[in-house]
């Protein structure tokens, strides 16, 4: 109640009836957006009165926060929380305390080893990784007769950053003939 701005004294109309003039102020909650990204870790606070509309992430509706290598998911009000929250439209009569959720992307190289085959007679291999992960390529495939392995269509880089398929690249073979 807001009582500089409201009235003390009680009006009976007429009728009976009573008016009293009444005013108050909403509380006002914080929303607080702990959050990492790619430059570290962030607080944003905004000071918001009871049923407001949140304001979002940044001060925009649509706003999340990056992290290199991760989907952003939602939110939660757990720290350290792995599935996002339905969050309320508007501020609630409690401080609401705010951390994102992510998800690593996954990250998937392919080996064909096209008319060769690999040690488990397979010619394909799949790998996948999380962004960022350390890669390894696959043992070298057996070539086709009169055939050796040369190399893969890209270099297999030492971090996983994108997915890729890699081809086999096979040269003739040097075949000596020997008389018997």
């Amino acid at each position: 109640l807001n009582a500089a701005i409201s009235s003390k004294d009680v009006v009976i109309n007429a009728n009976g009836s009573s008016v009293v003039n009444a005013y108050y102020e909403r509380n006002k909650y914080n929303l607080v957006y702990n959050y990492e990204d790619s430059t570290g870790s962030h607080t944003d606070k905004y000071s918001v009165r009871f049923g407001d509309e949140l304001p979002g992430f940044g001060g925009m509706p649509s706003g999340e926060p990056y992290k290199e290598g991760y989907d952003f998911l939602g939110w939660t009000t757990v720290e350290g929380g792995k599935v996002p929250e339905k969050l309320p439209a508007v501020m609630p009569t409690d401080d609401l305390i705010l951390y994102p959720v992510y998800e690593p992307i996954i990250i998937e190289f392919i080996f064909d080893a096209v008319d060769g085959s690999f040690a488990d007679g397979k010619n394909v291999k799949r790998y996948q990784y999380n962004y960022g992960d350390k890669t390894e390529e696959p043992e070298t495939p057996k070539a086709p007769l009169g055939q050796e392995f040369d190399s893969w269509t890209d270099d297999v880089p030492e971090t996983a950053t994108e997915s890729m398929f890699f081809e086999a690249i096979y040269s003739d073979a040097f075949m000596e003939q020997v008389k018997i």
